[in-house]
């Protein structure tokens, strides 16, 4: 039997990095639903084009945040944590440096 508390016991670092992960993810969707006008000065292509991937990236934070493993191969690399957060850092790249 696989469940959460044996994945999660047998990777002790796992649990910090879940919760570094809803942290970021939390912090991310209240700033822009309180303040949206956050990325009013970024320009109308940059701001598709950063914002779909740091919203891709904050949702993926969020259900790794909450403990949900994929059982899809193509889902699971795709929710890895070292794709979100790069997923994350490439979106404030685009709206935030360019």
């Amino acid at each position: 039997m696989t469940g959460l508390s044996e994945h999660v016991t047998a990777h002790p670092a796992i649990g910090w990095m879940r919760g570094v992960a809803l942290g970021v993810a939390a912090t991310i969707s209240l700033a822009l639903t309180l303040d949206p006008y956050l990325l009013n000065h970024v320009p109308t292509a940059r701001m598709h084009e950063g914002a779909s991937l740091l919203m891709f990236g904050v949702s993926g934070a969020f259900i790794f945040g909450l403990g949900f493993t994929p059982a899809n191969r193509l889902a699971r690399a795709a929710l890895h944590p070292a794709a979100i957060f790069a997923a994350i850092g490439a979106g404030v790249w685009l709206l935030a440096f360019e």
